[in-house]
């Protein structure tokens, strides 16, 4: 059973996607935009998310849809706690960072883009 599926987006995406996301369940949480800094205050509130659904008695395991290699360092921690993970990664040909996300997750499921939208391949589940 699917706990929570969340998307980090700015809050202009997050009022023109809200009906799509609403359709499929999925929660927006708005990353503010803050001067300076270098890393992505999304991807650190994702990771603080995602060690925050490990830690709690109802999750087992923590799917991340992301192309960021720095998401490897997250998803070797949750497996270090214990947690099951799932790289969801872009089936877009050999790269470092999809290799990295594969080589540290328990479980890799890979999509495909259409036209269309996105195209799972048969027998691969989509666990967000």
């Amino acid at each position: 059973e699917i706990m929570s599926s969340r998307i980090y987006i700015d809050a202009q995406r997050a009022t023109s996607w809200e009906a799509p996301l609403r359709t499929h369940g999925i929660q927006p949480v708005v990353v503010p935009r803050l001067s300076g800094g270098l890393k992505d205050p999304g991807d650190i509130m994702m990771a603080l998310d995602a060690a925050e659904v490990a830690c709690g008695a109802s999750s087992s395991a923590v799917a991340m849809a992301s192309s960021d290699a720095d998401f490897a360092i997250v998803l070797e921690r949750l497996r270090s706690w214990g947690v099951w993970t799932i790289a969801v990664l872009p089936r877009l040909g050999p790269s470092s960072t999809t290799h990295q996300l594969a080589k540290v997750a328990d479980e890799v499921v890979q999509y495909n883009l259409t036209s269309s939208g996105i195209s799972q391949d048969v027998g691969q589940r989509l666990v967000l």
